[in-house]
């Protein structure tokens, strides 16, 4: 398993090719969420969730790269 932390709140988890990032807020940079299969928010603070990242993401919404 490899522990990755970035930036102030944001970690990410990765094990047998699957990556799950924990609250990717507006201090985790801009690479937080990519190839994540998964994402847990642990509450709706800005730097702990960006909506408009997790929408573009997801596809559900415009790209932000």
């Amino acid at each position: 398993m490899r522990f990755t932390k970035l930036g102030h709140a944001c970690v990410r988890l990765e094990k047998d090719g699957s990556v799950l990032v924990v609250d990717p807020g507006a201090f985790s940079g801009d690479d937080a969420l990519t190839g994540a299969d998964a994402v847990l928010v642990t509450h709706e603070h800005f730097d702990h969730l960006v909506p408009d990242s997790l929408r573009s993401a997801s596809g559900c919404g415009p790209p932000n790269r």
